[in-house]
């Protein structure tokens, strides 16, 4: 059957509506202390209007209803009407028909719904790739892995997640690197030898040799052979990724800095409802066009979904946090594409982090991954020390300074205590944002931090603004020298 023939014939209308993205639209009117004449009447006009509207939709996964024993919902797709300048209505994709139970990876029957794409590429979900025995073996491996690294991007924001990255590829230097006897100028620790890796946002991950995990070794092996990779071998490796809970996640990005030709992700154990993953349009790339997908997969234990290189071109996902997910999330990753050398691994070792003394190296790494919870955004109010009103500043700086302490989103702050500040990258009419310096309209929704907002907007507590050279406004900073984004501190404004 034709690919999209087929993609097309499993997806049928949704009967729930749940959007994480959606739930809550927050619109705030802010202003400066002493607002100009000016702007005066605007915000009597305008603070009326201030208003928080929810939809309906809950904000936790909906309960997914399975039409039969072998067919249910592991999906849902909608596309955008340009000419309506919105999305249209989510529609569900159905599992295939099992041809045999669990395809278990490779060879054999491998049941999955493939997706073509507007933009290029195609997204493949695939059930029930894990039989059980499998699975519980991965988990094991997986779960008493002592390799498990915690890294940071640009080496100031920790992601709440850890790896351990695995090569056939790497030099098999664990033994030998444990002894430096023969170390001399000649011949320095093998510790210090390049190996294959994995880089992006300035984090440098090390491949350790793949047969350090003997389960996942013969895993590795038996898909690379299912998708015809050169020497049955993942180019680039096989990345173990371990969340602690709903807490961890990740945020949009693309898997493209090093030619990736083929992803896949195989969840192999996360109890409890699936967490959806989301795909979207990238609009940095191209401004969104008739027909283009967002899709959001509900991925449990056993499933798999793979991802071409012409995908990564045009689409960015991300796995969004769910705080009423207690339970831990291990998951394979693997990757297909230019093979790079990496001289100096940026992360730490947990062992290291959290102290031998602490760590049951025997033990579930789960009950021992909450020693190194991170900490949510610390949230101060008032000017920031040293932050000078007026003056450029790097993104990197706001979070080190404490000036903007979330490296993602444009308000930082949380539902418990408020929010203390706001980064200004862009205005949308469709929102309704307006920008008159001395005053402000700023629009956010549940996930980007709009309860915070609303909180402090309720305690009428002051708000930092840092506006970005990337606005598209008479009031945009300028850039610093070789185009790299610079904010200005703006002040603190009030709600």
């Amino acid at each position: 059957m034709d690919v999209l023939a087929r993609a097309a014939a499993t997806i049928q209308r949704l009967e729930y509506d749940y959007d994480e993205t959606e739930t809550t639209t927050t619109t705030m009117r802010v202003e400066t202390n002493e607002p100009s004449s000016s702007s005066s009447s605007s915000s009597s006009s305008s603070s009326s209007s201030s208003s928080t509207s929810s939809s309906s939709s809950s904000s936790s996964s909906p309960s997914l209803p399975h039409p039969s024993p072998e067919r249910r919902i592991i999906g849902r797709i909608r596309r955008y009407d340009e000419r309506e300048r919105r999305y249209g209505e989510w529609n569900d994709i159905m599992s295939p028909p099992l041809i045999g139970g669990s395809t278990d990876g490779g060879g054999g029957n491998m049941d999955r719904v493939d997706i073509s794409l507007r933009r290029g590429g195609k997204l493949g979900i695939r059930p029930n790739m894990l039989s059980t025995s499998r699975r519980s073996a991965l988990s094991a491996s997986m779960r008493t892995c002592k390799h498990y690294r915690q890294y940071a991007r640009m080496g100031v924001y920790q992601e709440p997640r850890f790896h351990v990255l695995l090569s056939s590829m790497a030099s098999d230097i664990i033994a030998k690197s444990s002894s430096d006897d023969d170390d001399d100028d000649e011949n320095p620790p093998a510790s210090s030898y390049p190996r294959p890796g994995y880089s992006y946002h300035g984090i440098r991950m090390r491949a350790l040799p793949m047969n350090v995990m003997p389960d996942v070794e013969d895993y590795a092996r038996e898909l690379a052979r299912h998708y015809g990779l050169p020497n049955d071998a993942w180019g680039i490796g096989v990345d173990l990724i371990a969340y602690r809970d709903g807490e961890d996640g990740i945020g949009w990005h693309a898997d493209d800095t090093q030619g990736e030709s083929v992803v896949l992700c195989v969840v192999v154990d996360a109890p409890g409802e699936p967490r959806p993953v989301h795909f979207r349009p990238n609009v940095r790339s191209c401004p969104l066009m008739d027909g283009d997908e967002e899709i959001q997969l509900y991925v449990g234990e056993t499933d798999g979904y793979d991802m071409d290189g012409v995908m990564q071109c045009g689409y960015e996902h991300r796995l969004p946090k769910r705080t009423d997910s207690p339970s831990p999330r291990f998951v394979l990753i693997f990757r297909h594409g230019d093979v790079a050398s990496v001289p100096i691994d940026s992360g730490m070792a947990v062992a290291d982090i959290v102290g031998c003394d602490d760590l049951d190296m025997d033990g579930d790494v789960a009950s021992m991954f909450s020693l190194l919870r991170v900490k949510r955004p610390l949230v101060s109010f008032g000017h920031p020390q040293g932050i000078v009103e007026g003056s450029l500043y790097s993104r990197r700086f706001l979070y080190s300074s404490y000036g903007h302490r979330s490296d993602q989103r444009g308000v930082n702050g949380n539902v418990q205590d408020g929010a203390d500040s706001i980064v200004v990258s862009r205005q949308c009419p469709d929102h309704r944002e307006e920008d008159g310096l001395q005053w402000l309209r700023y629009t956010s929704n549940r996930s980007q931090g709009a309860g915070a907002l609303c909180l402090s907007r309720d305690r009428l507590r002051p708000v930092r603004v840092f506006r970005s050279s990337r606005l598209k406004t008479e009031f945009a900073p300028p850039e610093f020298d070789g185009g790299r984004t610079s904010y200005r501190y703006d002040g603190l404004c009030k709600p």
